[in-house]
Formats: C-alpha cells, structure tokens, sequence
C-alpha cells in the first residue's frame, strides 16, 4: 500500500516574530531533520510565499536552505498554492491568479534558479505539480483554473465528493487535473487527537480498502500543537514500514494510482462536514451573525473589487528577479509610483489571508478555542494602512469606520 503525508507548512503576514521563533524552534527544524534522516521516504510540503517571508525576514534563512536541499534530494516536493493563504473561492477571479503566480514567483526565488536557460535574468521553479488550495476550499471554478494553470493534481477533501466516491484518486468534466482526496478521519486523528495511539493508527491504516491513502495536515502539529508529536511522527512512519506500508510524495502517488472518472466536485473546506452538525462550508470562516465576520469580509470586498493587477505586472518591468515583498529590495525600482503600485497591491493581497476570519470565529476545534483579539486587530491594522493608499476619500472613509467599528467590538 501506498501512504503519503502532506505537511503544510504556514503562517500568516500578521504572525508575530516571537511566535515564529517558537514554531521553528519546536516544529519546523526537528520536523525536517527527521524528514532528512529517514530512508525510503518523500513528503510533500506546502511552503507558501507568506511563511517563507517571514523566514526570511527574521532570519530563519537556515529552514529555507534546508528544505531547498531536501527538494534537490527529492525527500520532498513542493506544492503551489495562494501566497497569503486566502480562501481561493470567495475572492475575484484576478485575485486567485494573482495569489497564485506570485506564490509560484516566491518558491521561484527562494527554491529555484534565478537565470534563464540563456542565463538571462528570470525565476525559474522546476517539477511545481500538485496544489495545496488554503482550508482544502475548493469548488468547479477554482478546478477550472488550474486546469488552465497546468497543475498535475490538486488536494481535496472527502468532503468534496460524493459519499460513494471510494478511491483515493479522481478526474471531473474531462480536465486533465487530478483530484487528490485527503483520508479527513486518518488526518484528524494525527491532527487533533492529543492521546493517539499510534497502534490504533497504523490498525486504520490496515484496515483501509483502498490502494493508496493520503493524510494531510498541519506541519506545526508535530512538536508545537502537539509536543509529542515528531516522536509520534517518527514512530509512525517505522510502524508502517514494518507492515509495508511505502511513504511516497503525492506526484508519485498520482503516477501509481488509477483515477475514477467522476461528474462533479462540490464546494468544500477541510472543515465541512455532509450530512453531520456542520453543515456549512465556510463554518469557521463565514458565520452568519458573527459581527467580526460580517465586517472583515466587507473589507476584503472592497480591496478585492479595488485591486489592479501590479503584482504580476512588475515581473515583466525588467525586474525580474526582485523580491517585491522585501522593502529593501523593492526601493531600488526607480519608478516611484511602481513602487507604490508594488507595495499596495502586496498589502491588499496579504490582507486576504483566512486567519483573520479564523481568530475571529469564536469556535471550539477539539481543545482549541479560535478567538484572538491580537489577530484580529493585527488584520484590521493591515486594512487601516490600505485605506489612504487608495487614494479615494470614500473608501478611505468607508475602511476606516469598518475599522474603528471592529476595534470597538474588541473593547465590548
């Protein structure tokens, strides 16, 4: 049987420095070590453009050479996905594109060359097949894309499919694409079940009935939310090989599998349930009569209608090779309303990221409580530095009492 895990490894623009250095310190480099010296084993990663800034930024360059060299040793391969981890399906059309050629431009720079095949200046990110969507949010539209973008195979949950859609691999409407399915009970257990057996792990595994299973989750689970999770991992990972169980990356697992044909993909997060208590797609992320949602998503409304387009625009200016999102970087673009094009248009994608809506949710996940005032007004902070940006005294004035009006709820 074939096994593969994704690790998806992220935070968001508004993390803090202090934070991090715990996550890299508890999660992010025993998690690769262990990646490194296991044998006969490939993982696929999801390192989208935001952490990978905020590695950079607060010197963590370190983790970035790591995983570049744990590519190149095809340990691991990586995923495209959207640069400041927005929810893909509730933003314009323009904006997803946006999101994700930039995201491929970030692993570009840090992961892959910076010279052309002519060695002229250019960014270059090799064997880019699979797609990690932020929350599993998916629908038909979203497939659409990247379809059009070329992706292999994207990563879905159960959710998304029927209930009698057994398998592990799926192809919908005649698109090349393949639909990938996260096993979501498998993942859930290793994602928030604190006392897991890892007995009772490796006995699900054996009990499945199909070729190949995927178990698909966040990096930070292993070492920061849960302390003992690297042994765990560790232990795992020797346990399935005892009972043959091979560990290979997704584009592998793909190539090995047979896909079903199937009609239609429903909308879905990795938080949607069919036919449970959770009935709603977006239950952590959209919730009706949730003030802090209603107003944060009027924002994100407004700079995505705004939004025009430079991000993708500068990459053909003749700076080819720039980090955009390093100030430094950018200050050496000579014309100055370029830069000012740059640096809203990156501030209005950033702003789009979902974790404003998941601190803001007031939920239970198992023994986390999703409520962070801290989060919250670091997101509206973003939106309060947009606002003059635009140069328009109605949006200016319209963000601003949105602002102020959820500052107000947080004092409440």
């Amino acid at each position: 049987m074939n096994l593969a895990f994704v690790l998806h490894l992220y935070q968001p623009p508004t993390q803090s420095e202090s934070a991090l250095k715990t996550i890299v310190a508890e999660s992010y480099i025993p998690l690769l070590k262990l990646i490194k010296n296991k044998s006969d084993t490939s993982f696929t990663l999801n390192v989208p453009l935001s952490v990978l800034e905020l590695l950079d930024k607060y010197g963590y360059t370190e983790v970035i050479n790591t995983i570049k060299d744990l590519v190149e040793l095809e340990k691991i391969e990586l995923t495209g996905s959207g640069a400041y981890h927005p929810l893909l399906t509730k933003i314009s059309e323009k904006n997803v594109y946006q999101q994700i050629i930039l995201n491929e431009y970030g692993q570009g720079y840090y992961f892959g060359a910076r010279q052309g095949f002519e060695g002229e200046n250019s960014i270059l990110i090799k064997n880019l097949k699979g797609f990690f969507p932020p929350e599993l949010c998916i629908n038909m539209k979203l497939i659409d894309i990247l379809n059009d973008l070329d992706y292999e195979w994207v990563l879905i949950d159960s959710s998304a499919l029927d209930e009698n859609s057994e398998g592990s691999i799926f192809k919908v409407g005649g698109h090349k694409i393949n639909l990938v399915k996260r096993d979501t009970d498998l993942s859930n257990i290793l994602a928030f079940k604190r006392d897991a057996v890892i007995d009772d792990i490796v006995k699900y595994v054996m009990n499945l009935r199909t070729e190949a299973a995927v178990i698909a989750l966040d990096a930070e689970t292993f070492g920061h939310h849960n302390k003992d999770g690297i042994y765990l991992l560790d232990l795992l990972i020797d346990k399935l090989h005892q009972i043959n169980v091979k560990i290979i990356n997704i584009s592998t697992l793909v190539s090995q599998t047979e896909s079903k044909d199937i009609n239609t993909v429903l909308e879905s997060t990795w938080a949607f349930e069919k036919g449970g208590i959770h009935m709603d797609i977006y239950r952590l992320w959209d919730i009706q009569g949730n003030k802090f949602h209603e107003i944060l998503w009027k924002m994100l409304h407004i700079v995505d209608n705004y939004n025009p387009d430079m991000t993708v625009k500068v990459l053909e200016e003749g700076y080819e090779t720039i980090s955009i999102w390093n100030q430094e970087d950018v200050k050496s673009i000579q014309n100055k309303q370029l830069v000012e094009d740059i640096n809203l248009n990156l501030l209005i994608l950033k702003s789009m990221h979902s974790d404003q809506f998941w601190w803001a949710s007031n939920m239970t996940i198992y023994d986390k409580h999703l409520f962070s005032p801290l989060m919250i007004e670091n997101s509206v902070n973003m939106y309060r530095k947009i606002a003059p940006m635009l140069n328009n005294e109605n949006l200016f004035n319209e963000i601003t009492a949105l602002c102020d009006e959820v500052s107000l709820l947080l004092k409440s």
